[in-house]
């Protein structure tokens, strides 16, 4: 799930120690260009907010506060990326108080700066998976030198990273003559990743196949779908299950109780469900249901491959690195 330009906005006023209301209000609030609802309880003059899809155990809303004025510290570290054919992208973390800030800035050939965006960091609660190690061998799910655009463990180079069922998922592209398509990249087909066989990552069993969705204009995504679009998911392992998304519709070649080998084609890479342009994204989670409120995201580690031309026994997916199957 990609977006090629989100915000992060947080507002938030210091409420009363009490309320006269009773009752339960649900909302939501936008990270990284994803929504997750948010419910706020309000019970014997005390109110509580909290989110399962984020982690967030009920907390008092007494807690929650608003600081007119925080300095920002120092750097903690940055990086800058290609982003266009004709501009770049340099994020950076701050200190800020006992909570980091990020920000980003695109900065155009021609030296002007065409956004800046500032914004508190999510606070990620404390990984589910941490220590997990899985005794599957999995491989790139696709053929050739693709390019990692979302990857990590921080919100910085992993929007996903504050989802628990994505904790550990990654966004693939190919990055080929400067940029991720041809021409000006207003049609799926300009982009170089579009229609590339995508594979199996390990053996296992097809457990679900999603194929009811129309594909994006890029630079634009359809609402009220699955957000992984059409997209297939694979066995592996008692508890794991590989989320293979964003398929193009119509290309799913397997279908549910289907035994596949690594390496096996399964569909070819696509623009559906929550992506603003082609691209794969590949999540391993504990459950088969995306949506189940127990499902975490668990690391996937990729085995015999080269990362910027250095190969390497097994490695995660880090955000701009470039990656192929030794």
């Amino acid at each position: 799930m990609v977006s090629r330009c989100s915000a992060i906005r947080l507002t938030a006023a210091r409420p009363p120690a009490t309320t006269p209301y009773d009752g339960t209000w649900n909302g939501q609030i936008v990270l990284g260009g994803q929504p997750f609802p948010i419910t706020v309880e309000f019970s014997g003059g005390e109110g509580t907010i909290a989110s399962s899809d984020l982690g967030l155990e009920p907390t008092p809303l007494s807690e929650i506060a608003f600081d007119a004025e925080r300095p920002i510290g120092e750097r903690i570290d940055d990086q800058g990326m290609p982003y266009t054919r004709t501009s770049v992208a340099y994020w950076s973390r701050h200190a800020w108080g006992d909570r980091t800030l990020s920000l980003q800035t695109v900065i155009e050939e021609d030296g002007t700066i065409s956004t800046v965006q500032i914004a508190p960091e999510a606070q990620l609660p404390p990984d589910r998976a941490a220590g997990f190690v899985s005794e599957v061998a999995y491989h790139l799910p696709f053929e050739g030198l693709w390019w990692v655009f979302w990857g990590g463990d921080t919100t910085l180079e992993n929007y996903h990273a504050i989802d628990r069922r994505q904790r550990h998922a990654a966004d693939l592209m190919i990055w080929k003559d400067g940029a991720t398509y041809r021409t000006d990249g207003a049609e799926n087909a300009d982009y170089w990743v579009y229609g590339q066989p995508v594979l199996a990552p390990a053996d296992g069993s097809v457990v679900a196949v999603f194929d009811e969705v129309a594909e994006n204009t890029p630079g634009s995504s359809l609402p009220d779908v699955h957000p992984g679009g059409n997209h297939v998911i694979v066995q592996t392992a008692p508890e794991e299950f590989v989320m293979l998304a964003h398929l193009q519709p119509e290309s799913i070649v397997v279908a549910e109780g289907d035994r596949v080998e690594a390496g096996q084609v399964v569909g070819l890479a696509g623009n559906s469900g929550n992506s603003t342009q082609p691209h794969l994204h590949v999540h391993l989670q504990n459950e088969i249901d995306f949506f189940s409120p127990t499902a975490i995201g668990l690391p996937l580690v990729f085995q015999g491959l080269t990362v910027n031309g250095e190969p390497v026994e097994s490695a995660l997916l880090e955000q701009g690195t470039f990656v192929n199957q030794s």
